[in-house]
């Protein structure tokens, strides 16, 4: 056989296209169709209605926090698919563990710019700078959120309750202190979406940690 002279032929980039596949792939179709409903429904609005006209609160207070819970059943399984199909020693004796990680919490990211996509036009389009930070907030928090806790907890469970006890009694409910979207306007002059973003960081470095000690 042939030796192997490298392993890094496509480098990251091809680990990164290859675990977004992995979690797109196999959606059920109404997913797919909510998600482009979600991205079409305000974009259509903006054409046709104009920039100056469109009304961001519907966009901001009903469309994105259902974008901000729509690929649940993507990110649940960040941090745990290794373990659920079974091929975590594998990917532990791989060259790029940690790699493998950052890549799987990206394409969860990835996917939530996607769905979310729509709102983030409306919000450029109209020149509300204030919801961006919040925006930048609900993309990053559940991807990284998942990686934590499916990576220390090895099962979706943990992520699912405390990601969807999160998101009802902020985002969809409004109450300021948990709204880490930012779709009332309360929670972005309390600074809510940045200590979320905060949050975010130190919850992919304790997801980095476990895969750390992991490795031995």
């Amino acid at each position: 056989m042939t030796p192997v002279a490298t392993r890094d032929a496509g480098g990251f980039h091809r680990l990164l296209v290859a675990e977004l596949r992995l979690a797109l792939r196999g959606r059920p179709w109404w997913w797919y169709g909510g998600a482009i409903l979600l991205v079409g429904v305000p974009v259509v609005t903006l054409v046709t209605t104009g920039a100056a006209n469109i009304s961001v609160e519907p966009v901001r207070t009903f469309v994105f926090p259902i974008a901000a819970i729509w690929p649940l059943i993507v990110w649940s399984d960040i941090g745990v698919r290794p373990v659920q199909h079974r091929v975590l020693p594998l990917v532990l004796s791989s060259r790029y563990p940690l790699k493998q990680l950052i890549a799987e919490w990206l394409s969860g990211i990835i996917v939530a710019i996607g769905v979310g996509s729509g709102v983030l036009a409306v919000y450029i389009a109209t020149g509300h700078t204030g919801a961006l930070l919040g925006f930048v907030s609900g993309v990053l928090l559940a991807p990284s959120l998942a990686s934590a806790a499916g990576s220390w907890s090895r099962s979706t469970t943990l992520f699912e309750l405390s990601y969807l006890t999160l998101w009802y009694v902020g985002p969809l409910n409004g109450a300021p202190p948990v709204d880490f979207i930012g779709a009332t306007d309360a929670s972005v002059e309390m600074g809510i979406p940045l200590v979320f973003v905060g949050l975010s960081v130190v919850l992919v470095g304790a997801a980095l940690l476990r895969r750390t000690l992991e490795l031995g």
